[in-house]
């Protein structure tokens, strides 16, 4: 069964913010005048034509970088496979089998103000933890819960997590 992940709102007006605040600061005749000035200023004077190449180069290359940086988790979803659970964030595929997850955590908001995102803590035995967020959390955690009979339901004060009964 494939969960689609939940979109953070948060982190893309963040992102553009971010990218609008770059462009702003890098834009190119900017650039150039800094450059001219600094140059006027030594004895080695760099041509206007290098200048304009360029800046004609990094007017092309500030946005492929910005589409780079800003989808680097696209496309991301979550596969719940019959052998483990299948993570997919931007270009890294991860399959983590059912028999070394430890648990799963429900996450807090990072700030109080902010809604609450589906985020959970996948944590496995050993490797990497991984963040994911269903856009259907509940339902998300069932399916797991059915493939992890090690794993014990509980509630804690963010949502139900999953984790290793405590003897």
């Amino acid at each position: 069964m494939r969960f689609k992940a939940k979109i953070n709102y948060y982190n893309l007006i963040n992102w553009l913010f971010i990218g609008a605040l770059w462009v702003y600061v890098g834009w190119p005749p900017k650039v150039i005048n800094i450059a001219r000035m600094e140059m006027h200023t030594d004895q080695n004077h760099i041509p206007n034509e290098i200048l304009d190449i360029f800046a004609l180069l990094s007017l092309l290359a500030m946005p492929l970088i910005l589409l780079l940086v800003c989808f680097k988790n696209f496309p991301e979803y979550y596969e719940v496979q019959e052998n483990g659970l299948f993570v997919r964030q931007g270009w890294k595929k991860n399959l983590i089998p059912y028999s070394t997850i430890d648990m799963l955590l429900p996450l807090a908001p990072a700030f109080r103000w902010l809604p609450p995102i589906n985020r959970i803590l996948v944590i496995p035995e050993k490797g990497e933890n991984f963040v994911v967020t269903p856009s259907e959390k509940e339902t998300f955690l069932t399916e797991i819960s059915k493939r992890c009979p090690q794993l014990e339901q509980s509630e804690t004060k963010y949502g139900l997590s999953l984790q290793q009964a405590i003897l």
